[in-house]
């Protein structure tokens, strides 16, 4: 749920920035706008499309950074953790943080990519009622918010035992 809206909030900030993008404003002179008229091409539709798509688009792109960074910053927060406990002295060495890292991957990869699942929880949330489809906008936005505030506590009582 987390990585539609994720992939929704992307898509969301694609359009209104579309308003401003310097880009579009170039394509608008007339002679480069004649030129790709000429060869049938809309370049703001063709953009769109390229962020919509739910397959391979950038906004799906960008989702999956999302929960890869997600679970990466859930595992580094228990990182955190952990040394702020049990090892008083220490500090995350690499192996940790590559660690993290190869568990968010792994972890994204069984829950969203593998088969692409990702696609069948798309189809499914796109037929929610409105009422069900906001309860959902507001726990995916607490989740992300939790799991980052989860993070800066970690560190922040990781910090703390040190001194």
């Amino acid at each position: 749920m987390v990585h539609y809206f994720a992939y929704r909030a992307d898509f969301k900030f694609h359009t209104f920035f579309s308003k401003i993008n310097p880009v579009l404003y170039i394509l608008k002179i007339p002679s480069i706008r004649k030129f790709y008229e000429r060869k049938g091409v809309n370049i703001p539709q063709a953009i769109d499309e390229a962020f919509k798509r739910p397959d391979i688009g950038i906004s799906n792109l960008r989702a999956g950074a999302v929960m890869h960074g997600l679970i990466f910053l859930i595992c580094l927060g228990i990182v955190n953790l952990y040394y702020a406990f049990f090892k008083p002295f220490g500090y995350p060495k690499s192996i940790e943080l590559l660690f993290c890292l190869i568990i968010s991957i792994i972890a994204d990869y069984f829950l969203l990519f593998k088969q692409k699942k990702y696609l069948d929880y798309f189809k499914k949330f796109e037929k929610m009622s409105r009422k069900e489809w906001k309860r959902w906008v507001w726990i995916s936005s607490g989740t992300i918010i939790g799991i980052f505030f989860f993070f800066v506590g970690s560190f922040i009582l990781f910090i703390h035992n040190k001194h």
